[in-house]
């Protein structure tokens, strides 16, 4: 039974835990659970281990990036689950019934080097699985589902290109629904510049274009030095700003821009952060202070250029600027649903997407089911 009452619960999240068990009991193991970005699965996931621990069930939760990992452990600090954490940096504790553990860790110290004996899990999730749909992922969901009645379940806002790891599809709720009951806002689009892509060819899989292609489309007079122009005339009050640029570089390069206008801004990605005028290494302490001053608006524009793409939890950011040409669909919406979470702390009504990569025109509107 769920700990917690289901008066806290959204309908999606309800539906969910449900499903995941009625799943369960009907023979799935390979389980996907979908929900928009902001719709709740973080306490979704919570809600599923508690049940787990209630009934016996070791569990594992993978992730692949450091933001992510360290993001999942306050989540299930935060509901009280005691945990481990088998990842780089941290001291594993391998008594812990329920474990966090890092993809990359696990190929090296599991697959690799056979130093760690892989988690003895009954109830093994992914988190943001869209991205571990392959290689070491299939490899370590493989070797977990040799336990009898062992179960896999990924979670995802974009259940896109996983039927290597998942067969069965659980929708727990959609982008309609979220508005209706208050987790999600509206966001409106500005198609201000669309670049010519017809010379890129993009990958025929994931629809993704170049890095150094989408660098030469961006990175021209008639698009770059309108980023801030836009922003000012759509923004005046320099609320909270989310910047997805064409490369790590660029990102930096536009992080310098709006600190040359007077627009005190930042940049991540996953080995440096740059704020100030300094760049840093990109440690947890360097990490959490950035996020904070973007939270209290200290900070006006966050910069980055895909490693704020999924389970970064900042609703206070109510604008975002695509100074990229996205190709792939996938990170389109990972991407737009950064700003799509409501914040009752600010009371925020809606948010805006600045769009100087054409890609509302690729992709269509972030609002849809």
């Amino acid at each position: 039974a769920m700990v917690t009452t289901e008066l806290s619960r959204w309908p999606n999240q309800l539906f969910g835990f449900r499903s995941v068990l009625e799943s369960r009991a009907a023979g799935h193991r390979r389980m996907c659970l979908t929900s928009p970005t902001g719709t709740g699965k973080s306490v979704l996931l919570c809600d599923l281990i508690e049940d787990d621990v209630a009934n016996g069930r070791k569990v594992v939760v993978y992730s692949n990036r450091k933001l992510l990992i360290e993001q999942l452990s306050k989540v299930l600090s935060k509901s009280g689950i005691n945990h481990g954490l088998r990842a780089a940096d941290h001291e594993p504790d391998f008594t812990k019934s329920v474990q966090i553990s890092s993809i990359q860790t696990e190929a090296s110290r599991v697959i690799k080097r056979e130093t760690w004996d892989l988690h003895d899990a009954d109830s093994v999730y992914v988190d943001e699985v869209h991205l571990q749909a392959s290689g070491t992922a299939v490899e370590l969901q493989k070797r977990h589902l040799e336990k009898s009645g062992s179960t896999f379940v990924g979670l995802t806002a974009t259940p896109l290109d996983i039927a290597s790891v998942c067969d069965h599809l659980i929708v727990a709720g959609t982008k309609k629904e979220g508005r209706e009951c208050g987790s999600l806002v509206y966001a409106r689009h500005r198609g201000i510049d669309e670049p010519d892509m017809r010379r890129y060819k993009p990958n025929t899989k994931t629809g993704e274009y170049k890095e150094n292609d989408v660098v030469r489309a961006i990175m021209t007079p008639n698009v770059f030095g309108r980023v801030h122009e836009h922003w000012k005339a759509a923004n005046p009050d320099g609320r909270p700003t989310i910047l997805f640029g064409p490369d790590v570089k660029g990102s930096v390069w536009f992080a310098e821009q709006f600190r040359a206008a007077g627009v005190r801004a930042s940049h991540i990605d996953g080995e440096n952060c740059w704020v100030d005028g300094e760049m840093y290494p990109s440690n947890r302490e360097v990490r959490d202070q950035i996020l904070s001053e973007v939270r209290k608006g200290d900070i006006q524009v966050l910069c980055n250029r895909f490693v704020l793409r999924e389970g970064i939890d900042l609703p206070e950011l109510e604008f975002m600027i695509l100074a990229t040409v996205v190709g792939s669909l996938q990170s389109y919406l990972q991407m737009t649903g950064r700003i799509l979470r409501s914040c009752p702390a600010t009371q925020k009504k809606e948010s805006m997407i600045l769009d100087h990569g054409g890609n509302w025109h690729r992709h269509g509107s972030a609002n849809v089911d």
